[in-house]
């Protein structure tokens, strides 16, 4: 009872602009990573990162805005951060861009001056146009020509020469059951015989799906 109590007591005493902004901003961000992002992409430990990335630039932004210190401070701040975390460790166009985006976001929410409805609209907005480039709409595209990147280890060195990329796709689709468009090589050691391969494949539901019971990956195969 007495932890309700501060709870509540915190709660009153925060400002309900502040609350307001918050509660929009992760609403927003559950949208994009949640329904955007991760069905897509299936990257766990991105999904994380946007949704604290998420969270500290949004309480950063409102901490300087009641300081009176200039929004290009909290740029920087994120600048830095960014170069920390992913200076590095490989990442997409993609990821970047919704990295971007949720950065955007939180920016907008906490030092914006608009109304409430305007705050709605402009987040709805950013979040159907973001989902519309998602499914390819924007070009044209159907919604099964999406693609789901993982990077998998491939132990058969001698598939992956040019003139034999399509025994090298047969090869990967026969052993994981995926349905594979295309393959970069990203990497090769010839001493270890193994190259690594980013694989772009379709999103195939009823495979992934859990009520199906859990089909193992090779032990070659390592999701992005």
């Amino acid at each position: 009872m007495a932890g309700d109590r501060w709870f509540k007591l915190m709660l009153s005493s925060l400002p309900h602009d502040f609350l307001i902004r918050l509660a929009l901003n992760f609403a927003a961000t559950l949208v994009l990573v949640r329904w955007l992002y991760y069905p897509a992409q299936r990257d766990r430990d991105l999904s994380f990162s946007l949704f604290m990335f998420g969270l500290t630039i949004f309480l950063v932004a409102y901490v300087l805005k009641t300081l009176d210190l200039p929004a290009s401070f909290g740029f920087g701040l994120f600048a830095v951060f960014g170069l920390l975390r992913y200076r590095t460790e490989g990442i997409s166009n993609k990821a970047l861009t919704y990295l971007f985006i949720v950065t955007a976001l939180a920016m907008l929410n906490a030092l914006g001056r608009f109304t409430l409805l305007d705050f709605a609209v402009v987040n709805g907005a950013v979040l159907l146009i973001t989902g519309l480039a998602e499914q390819g709409r924007l070009l044209g595209l159907p919604a099964q020509a999406r693609e789901v990147r993982q990077t998998v280890q491939y132990e058969r060195v001698d598939l992956i020469r040019p003139e034999r990329r399509a025994d090298l796709l047969a090869d990967l689709s026969a052993r994981t059951g995926w349905m594979i468009t295309r393959v970069d090589v990203t990497e090769v050691d010839f001493v270890k015989d193994v190259a690594t391969l980013r694989v772009y494949r379709q999103p195939q539901e009823p495979a992934d799906s859990a009520d199906r019971g859990p089909r193992p990956l090779p032990t070659w195969a390592a999701e992005d």
